[in-house]
């Protein structure tokens, strides 16, 4: 069964990915099990599937002529670096607001805060203050990007507000494009 969407997308993922033989669980099980390597859809061996949901979500900023896209998460967050990595390869500015669950060292930025960097996001690190949690953080920076987005639109910009994780229609339509095909006795999906 083949899911067509006719939605914009921007081609950011490294399909077909592949299925791997899981020998050991398959002789557990007596059963032959394949496993979808959805973790090498790209461009990094970080944020997994991630890229399936930016897909649609980029092609959405293209077709509103975005030239800004702003999302959310932790300061290591797998999505936010993502959507830096997309925007970078889509030519779009990259805005991220990350809660300091744990501050990071931007002297000697580690991680995906170094990929951010590469990518060339820009950061808004919000730090917590004591007893505040991750969603009073995250409100923080939602009331933020709110006063930065209007500043950017007055100023002739078109923005993308992504939610945190791509987690909205548009960013579930990557998940709807996969093929499912019936292999070896048992189902497995493939792009």
């Amino acid at each position: 069964m083949d899911i067509f969407i006719n939605e914009p997308r921007e081609p950011l993922i490294f399909t077909p990915t592949p299925l791997h033989p899981a020998v050991n669980l398959s002789r557990e099980l007596g059963i032959n099990l394949w496993l979808k390597r959805d973790d090498l859809t790209g461009p990094g061996v970080f944020g997994g599937n991630k890229m399936r949901k930016l897909e649609f979500l980029m092609g959405e900023a293209r077709k509103m002529n975005a030239d800004y896209v702003i999302t959310y998460g932790a300061s290591q967050s797998n999505h936010a670096m993502q959507t830096a990595a997309a925007c970078a390869r889509a030519g779009m500015k990259c805005i991220l607001y990350l809660v300091a669950l744990v501050p990071p060292d931007l002297d000697v930025p580690r991680g995906n805060i170094l990929l951010d960097i590469l990518f060339g996001a820009d950061m808004r690190i919000v730090r917590l203050a004591s007893g505040e949690s991750e969603d009073d953080g995250l409100r923080k920076c939602y009331a933020m990007a709110e006063e930065q987005i209007r500043k950017l639109e007055e100023d002739g910009h078109r923005c993308m507000n992504i939610p945190m994780g791509g987690a909205c229609v548009s960013g579930s339509l990557g998940y709807a494009t996969v093929l499912v095909y019936r292999w070896g006795g048992i189902f497995v999906c493939r792009t």
